[in-house]
């Protein structure tokens, strides 16, 4: 019986280097994953201070095409009416439903169309805006002489 207890020894090692290997490697995956996680850059967003100074106005529908076209909400993809209230972006000039973009600014400082940066932009200064106010609206074809 030495020939059969030695192969039983044998495969028992064999299935215990295994279980070790396994082991090992799912305690380097976990750790690795842990890792990983913790050195991704944190997303944040602009406070709300910084949300709510940029500037508003009134939607017209752009009169080259005879206005016959909408303009669509890039983050809920909703038409724009005539007279809603949108917000512009200072630094690239995109127009979103003011609710729209007050809530993707608070999770992410960046345009949702062209991805420019509003933290890192020249009109952010310390994490609050130091936005300009908005341009005065066209005067009206119909003037009082």
């Amino acid at each position: 019986m030495g020939v059969g207890a030695a192969v039983l020894t044998a495969v028992a090692a064999c299935v215990l280097l295994v279980i070790g290997a396994l082991y090992v490697r799912c305690v380097s995956r976990r750790f690795n994953a842990t890792v990983a996680r913790n050195s991704l850059p944190k997303i944040t967003g602009l406070g709300s201070p910084s949300v709510a100074a940029l500037p508003t106005v009134a939607y017209q529908r752009p009169r080259e095409d005879g206005g016959a076209s909408r303009t669509l909400c890039s983050v809920c993809l909703g038409a724009m009416s005539e007279g809603e209230l949108v917000r512009v972006l200072p630094t690239c000039a995109h127009v979103f439903h003011v609710d729209c973009i007050d809530a993707w600014l608070c999770a992410r400082a960046t345009c949702p169309v062209c991805r420019s940066d509003l933290k890192l932009s020249h009109l952010v200064n310390t994490g609050e805006s130091e936005i300009p106010p908005p341009p005065s609206p066209p005067l009206s074809s119909t003037s009082v002489v």
